[in-house]
């Protein structure tokens, strides 16, 4: 029932996201052509898995999305805004198809396979 709850919480977040990106009104090529940015954040494992796991981890923690969104917001910056609402998607379109945060130990478990 957790899994699914937070399935179910990353699809809210995803809508939003969009919906967000959407009143912004920047090209939609935007959202996936910089949808798998966040992923960049697996260049780390090439040092190793432990920060293989920091750098995913990090790529891929909401409240930084959610942060540059706001700051974009309260700038008004339309790139920056957009920047943190597709990285934001990005995270919770994860969330929805079970990956989550790695684990120090291979990169293959993820939280959510845990839940």
């Amino acid at each position: 029932m957790v899994r699914w709850l937070l399935r179910l919480e990353g699809a809210g977040i995803l809508a939003a996201a969009i919906a967000l990106f959407a009143e912004v009104g920047a090209p939609w090529w935007i959202f996936p052509a910089a949808f798998l940015a966040p992923d960049l954040g697996l260049v780390g494992y090439a040092a190793g898995n432990r920060i293989g796991a920091w750098t995913y981890n990090i790529a891929h923690f909401l409240p930084f999305a959610l942060a540059v969104a706001m700051a974009g917001h309260f700038a008004d910056s339309d790139p920056i805004m957009v920047a943190g609402l597709v990285w934001a998607g990005h995270i919770d379109a994860d969330r929805i198809v079970d990956y989550g945060f790695k684990y120090a130990a291979a990169p293959k478990p993820t939280h959510m396979q845990k839940v």
